[in-house]
């Protein structure tokens, strides 16, 4: 089978798997990213949405996908939550409204340069730069700038937002800033 018949294949049971093996090369480089796996209850909820699922096609390896929360209160969306047996975790989320920035610089940023979503996205981490800020939001943060599509936007966002914003209080760990922006790069349309 040539690449192009396969590609075809998978686009045509893609809404029927949701939970394929995916190779990426990465300079030069294949690394086998864990399968996004979930359970027909799951994917039933994210279809419930008139929304564009985004999710990953690259997952660290031990991670998978735990939990997902359809959101209401402030505008629609979802979260689903990744995390492994070491607490380590990371939420990529799908809003109808974002509340834009919390406005702190961060000490980190690295560039995402975003297949769908393309360029200008940055993600963020660390404690704020300002001092005094820091004082007041001493734990270490960890997110992407919101990415827009249509009415919807997405990021990813660590285990601080995990806890704080979703309630998932065995989310102590951050997953490294350079496996979050291959997870954000890795982002598709899973509609």
């Amino acid at each position: 089978m040539t690449l192009k018949p396969a590609i075809m294949t998978l686009k045509f049971f893609w809404p029927l798997v949701l939970g394929l093996s995916i190779v990426i090369i990465d300079n030069g480089q294949y690394l086998r990213a864990e399968t996004v796996t979930l359970s027909a209850s799951q994917r039933q909820q994210l279809r419930s949405l008139d929304a564009k699922i985004i999710l990953p096609n690259y997952i660290p390896p031990g991670f998978r996908a735990s939990e997902i929360k359809i959101l209401a209160e402030e505008g629609k969306g979802y979260a689903v939550l990744f995390e492994n047996a070491e607490n380590s975790c990371f939420l990529v989320e799908g809003i109808e409204n974002a509340r834009g920035d919390d406005g702190l610089e961060l000490e980190g940023t690295l560039a995402l340069n975003s297949p769908l979503f393309g360029e200008g996205y940055w993600l963020n981490y660390g404690t704020p730069k300002n001092s005094e800020l820091r004082q007041q939001f001493p734990e270490p943060d960890f997110y992407s700038d919101w990415m827009k599509m249509g009415e919807y936007f997405y990021r990813l966002s660590g285990a601080l937002i995990a806890r704080e914003e979703y309630d998932y209080p065995n989310c102590r760990q951050d997953i490294s800033p350079s496996e979050a922006v291959k997870i954000i790069e890795s982002f598709g349309d899973n509609n």
